[in-house]
Order: structure tokens, then C-alpha cells, then sequence
């Protein structure tokens, strides 16, 4: 499950357009489809008689509106569909929303006193997680039970810190980056019965590393830097480590963490550096640039499949189900980004089909339920919390493979707005900044 959260709580709601246009679907986002039973506002089938509704059948993508106003998020789904995020209300402020697609959005709350919210995950018993934000900026964290009711969480603070909370699983264990004031950053993670705890002595690099996911059974992944990124896993015993490098790629190859699955299968993206390609260690990159990976214990990393064969490459991977579904984002040839999935982690799919305009996927559920959102204006200022099911886009999508293992001899393309984000390597060390250079905050 994928958790997003900016780190610069005075700009924190001040969300612009994914800026260019990319591939995508030729439906409406806004039009239900009259011969689907299960689109927004409609009941799922009941069940039998004391057993939970079953997770609806959605159709290949669904736009799930606003507060009023032009803009919404979609940050997370848990396995029955469930989704949360943030969207705009008339007056302009963000509130974080659960959708279902029986009820459609609900709003959940800021704190008393606060102003704006933001939901940024959800298990499966539909506890909400995010932030509630101050007129000033101030940030706390909180959690809405599935009643809507929020609480504030005792998150003690770090003198001189910034602390950015990114995740949350099942038994309430809470993963994120504390930003020092004068420099450096430190993972974190935080229980009710064991306090706050920070992970950076047990890594690599104790002055910058980032906390970006964690799973049911307690492992944190996430990136650490200075100079380098690369990729850890910390299980819940502790004892923090680097996954290491795909294939006989050089150790200088960077590699970050952006989420991982009950298995410890992690995502992310992995980069080979211009000098290495120019000197043929190339294995197992086709060309330079980032490239979306998964990685699996015992196995080892495999490189996904781009759009197109290109001269630089720039996709990025965020979130891995418990059967191998992966989704992401990735830059088509002409330069635009699209939301990208990777069903069972085969060949590439292009979730918004025809549709010219760009798209980002950050999460998706056991069942195959992507969550993201899709500009409905070109990328000129409008966006919309998209859902998308990976198995209605696989049938209806062709999947564009990637090239063989060789620098092809491609005319570098333009690459700007949303989809210049992912050549940013500050920007992508984390899914917060990830997600705010997409969102253009």
C-alpha cells in the first residue's frame, strides 16, 4: 500500500496540474456506465446472509470526484475497494475522503481547530490514516475510524525536526521521515506501546534515509543516501540492510524502496549511471535512466518492462499486491507520463488507454484495484482521484513491451511537467516528494 505526504507543511494544499499530456483512455472519467451495476452510487450485490460484502466489480476506471471544487487525490485502496486521499471542496481547502463505491466520497474531517486533511492510507478494517492540518501549517497526525471519527495520535516531536509520517499497517505501526532543520533526514517509526523509534542507527548512512512503506508483518523498507541511494529492508526484529544492486550492475547503480507486499517482495525504481552504460556495463539495463524493478527474497530483482524502447528511460514502480501486481508510473516516447501497471509483473499496460491526458498509479489492492488520479484538462491544472481494475485494463489495453537488453538509437525527447518529475533524483528518493512534484506542488 502506497502512502503519500509532503514534508512542507506551509504548501502542503497547494496542489497545480499534472503539466503534460500523456497516454490514456478514451471513456469518460465523469460518464457511469449504464450496463455496469456496480458504478459509484450503486449497491454492491448483498452477500449471504452474516458474510461481509464481497470487494465490488468495478469497471476499468472510475473518476471519484470532488468536495466541489476542480481537484481530488487518490493515495490508497485496501482489499475491499475502499479508497482514500484528498479533494477540494468549493471554497478551494483539501479534506480527506473514503469512497466506497457504494457511497461514494465521504468526507473525513480535519482535528478541532484545523482547517484541511489529508488521508493517505487504509487497512482493511477501513481505519483511515493522514494528517489534519492547522491555517498556520501545523501538522498532526490522525486516524478516522470507520465511523469517520478522528483521533489525534500521540506522536511525541523531535526538537529541531519535521516529522512527516508515511505509512501505517494493520497493527497500528506508523513508518515516516523526521526533516532536521539543519540538514539531514531520519527515518522513524512509532507504536502506541513502544514509542517513537529512530531507525537511522541502524543504517548505512545514519544522516539521510527515508522510511517509505511497511507491511503487515512489520517490515519497513525505504531509501538511504548521501551521495547514493539505496534500498533497505528493516524486518520487524530489527536489523536494517541494503537489498543491493540488479544483476552485475556496478555498486554506484542507485536503487530506492517505494513499497512492499505481506511477502517482503519490494518496488521501487533503479538507476544506471550515464558512465556505465557508456562503458558497457549495461547488464541488465537496456539504457540509462530509471528503470521499475521488483525484488524478491531469495530471487532477487527483476527489471519491468517500459513503454517503449528509449534512449533514456524514466518509469518508476510504488506499490506490489500479495499476487505480483505492480503499479507505477512511466514516460511514454513522446515525453508524457502514464499510469502503468504490471499485472503478475508481466509486460507493461497503459491503465488510461487512449486518452491523452497524463495519469499517476500509487497503489493497488490484493484483488487488482489501482489508485491514482488522471488530469482531466491536458494536464492544465485539473485532476481527479482515479480508480482503475487491472484486470478490465489488461483485456482492453495492448501492452507495449520493453526493447532488448541494447541502447537503442532513439532521439532524446522532451520531457516536462508531471513527467520530468521522474528524472528529478531528489525528488524521486521518496514517495512524498514523488507525489508532490507530480501533484506540481
Amino acid at each position: 500500500m502506497l502512502r503519500i505526504l509532503t514534508h512542507t507543511p506551509t504548501l502542503l494544499f497547494a496542489c497545480t496540474a499534472l503539466l503534460t499530456a500523456a497516454c490514456g483512455s478514451s471513456e469518460s472519467l465523469t460518464d457511469p456506465d449504464p450496463n455496469n451495476p456496480n458504478e459509484p452510487g450503486e449497491p454492491n450485490n448483498p452477500s449471504e446472509p452474516g458474510e461481509p460484502n464481497p470487494p465490488p466489480t468495478l469497471p476499468r476506471r472510475t473518476d471519484l470526484g470532488t468536495f466541489g471544487g476542480p481537484s481530488s487525490y487518490a493515495y490508497d485502496v485496501n482489499d475491499g475497494a475502499t479508497v482514500v486521499g484528498e479533494a477540494q471542496t468549493a471554497n478551494g481547502l483539501f479534506r480527506a475522503f473514503r469512497w466506497t463505491s457504494s457511497g461514494g466520497l465521504q468526507e473525513l474531517a480535519p482535528l478541532l481547530g484545523d482547517i484541511e486533511s489529508r488521508a493517505i492510507t487504509v487497512t482493511n478494517d477501513n481505519v483511515a490514516f493522514g494528517i489534519s492540518v492547522s491555517d498556520a501549517g501545523k501538522v498532526r497526525p490522525v486516524t478516522w475510524s470507520a465511523a469517520g471519527e478522528g483521533v489525534e495520535l500521540p506522536i511525541p516531536p523531535v526538537a529541531g525536526a519535521t516529522l512527516v509520517p508515511s505509512d501505517r499497517n494493520a497493527q497500528g505501526l506508523i513508518v515516516g521521515d523526521a526533516f532536521f532543520a539543519e540538514g539531514g533526514v531520519h527515518a522513524w517509526a512509532w507504536t502506541a506501546s513502544g514509542g517513537l523509534v529512530d531507525l537511522s542507527s541502524e543504517l548505512d548512512v545514519p544522516f539521510e534515509n527515508y522510511a517509505a512503506a511497511v507491511n503487515d508483518g512489520g517490515t519497513v523498507v525505504g531509501t538511504m543516501g548521501g551521495g547514493l541511494w539505496r534500498a533497505y529492508q528493516r524486518p520487524a526484529a530489527g536489523g536494517a540492510q541494503s537489498i543491493g544492486v540488479p544483476g552485475s550492475a556496478p555498486e554506484r547503480t542507485e536503487v530506492t524502496a517505494h513499497g512492499v507486499n505481506g511477502d517482503g517482495a519490494i518496488v521501487g525504481w533503479t538507476r544506471l549511471i550515464a558512465d556505465d552504460v557508456a562503458s558497457g556495463a549495461v547488464d541488465p539495463f537496456p539504457a540509462v535512466g530509471t528503470y521499475p524493478y521488483l525484488w524478491r527474497p531469495g530471487s532477487g530483482f527483476t527489471l519491468l518492462d517500459v513503454f517503449d524502447a528509449q534512449s533514456e528511460s524514466n518509469a518508476v514502480a510504488d506499490d506490489v499486491n500479495a499476487r505480483g501486481d505492480v503499479v507505477g508510473s512511466a514516460v511514454t516516447s513522446d515525453g508524457t507520463i502514464q499510469a502503468a501497471a504490471w499485472p503478475r509483473a508481466g509486460a507493461i499496460v497503459n491503465l488510461n488507454g487512449a486518452d491523452p491526458n497524463p495519469s499517476v498509479a500509487l497503489a493497488v489492492n490484493a484483488t487488482g484495484i489501482a489508485a491514482g488520479w488522471t488530469s482531466t484538462d491536458g494536464g492544465a491544472g485539473t485532476n481527479r482521484a482515479t480508480v482503475w481494475n487491472l484486470e478490465e485494463a489488461a483485456t482492453a489495453v495492448a501492452a507495449h513491451g520493453r526493447g532488448a537488453a541494447k541502447r537503442p538509437a532513439v532521439v532524446p525527447r522532451t520531457v516536462t511537467g508531471a513527467a520530468a518529475c521522474l528524472r528529478q533524483r531528489a525528488v524521486m528518493v521518496s514517495k512524498a516528494k514523488q507525489a508532490d512534484c507530480f501533484e506540481g506542488r
